[in-house]
């Protein structure tokens, strides 16, 4: 029986990798970009996009550091505003996190994100 599955990712173009990547291993992912109904096919979208869904199984992609929080989304901030967008990055990988209802699998390449870790 399927199960409902998700791979949120940090940005477009990461789920855009992974889909292509699972159609590379003839598997058939599509890309969603608003919440809706999968049928229980597998997904990938946004961590944005997971708010409000649920999934017998999520797997987030790419927790990396240097990829997680997304460096360009620091850029322009000043120093003492980091915290608060950390802080908006922890809570937006609660979220993408707590889309799993049985099995949560987390992947990294390197080091984990900081904010996995504190």
């Amino acid at each position: 029986r399927p199960e409902p599955f998700a791979v949120p990712t940090s940005t477009n173009n990461t789920a855009k990798k992974v889909q292509q990547a699972l159609a590379q291993r003839d598997i058939s992912v599509p890309l969603i970009t608003h919440p809706r109904v999968t049928g229980g096919q597998p997904v990938a979208m946004t961590m944005h996009t997971s708010k409000g869904m649920e999934f017998s199984r999520v797997v987030l992609f790419d927790v990396s550091d240097g990829s997680f929080p997304p460096p360009w989304a620091y850029k322009g901030v000043p120093e003492e505003d980091k915290p608060d967008k950390d802080k908006q990055f922890r809570s937006l990988l609660y979220v993408a996190a707590s889309r799993a209802r049985d099995e949560l699998v987390v992947t990294w390449k390197g080091a984990p994100s900081e904010l996995l870790l504190g």
